[in-house]
């Protein structure tokens, strides 16, 4: 199973108790449950920049973003695509482009985990989802798949 994470966590890392909770239980399982999680250096470089603002932020920093901070420096371990295949996709998705063509070039099991509801909403009415196999779900729904509800 393939994970990717949308830089939209990060914020929810930042968030109130009960959604910093749920990201620190999100990478537990992923880490726990998943073989592989695949980066892109573009989507690591989006990440970073999050993180470190919210560590700007925030005295003392969250322990979710510590934890997600982890998380990225142990990705070294995981798959890095040094350039997503140039897929053509919808204008309304320009800002995930690199995102959402690196989840497609995966030829396994995967999972987009994303708190944003509009982008799960269209890629499912654009048919990407079953086109290409995926399944884009929110973090909650992403503990419940791998059991850690």
């Amino acid at each position: 199973m393939k994970i990717f994470l949308d830089e939209f966590v990060v914020d929810r890392a930042a968030g109130s108790p009960a959604e910093q909770l749920s990201v620190i239980l999100l990478i537990e399982a992923i880490r726990v449950k998943c073989d592989i999680t695949i980066f892109t250096p573009g989507l690591l470089a989006k990440y970073y920049k999050k993180i470190k603002s919210y560590e700007k932020r925030f005295r003392p920093q969250p322990k979710a973003i510590k934890s997600f901070a982890a998380f990225l420096q142990d990705s070294i371990k995981a798959t890095i695509m040094d350039e997503p295949p140039n897929v053509e996709l919808p204008e309304k998705l320009k800002s995930d482009r690199e995102l959402i063509a690196a989840v497609i070039a995966c030829d396994s099991e995967k999972i987009l985990i994303t708190t944003d509801e509009d982008l799960i909403s269209f890629l499912q009415e654009a048919s990407i989802t079953t086109e290409h196999d995926i399944e884009a779900i929110k973090p909650e729904t992403a503990m419940e798949k791998m059991g850690y509800v």
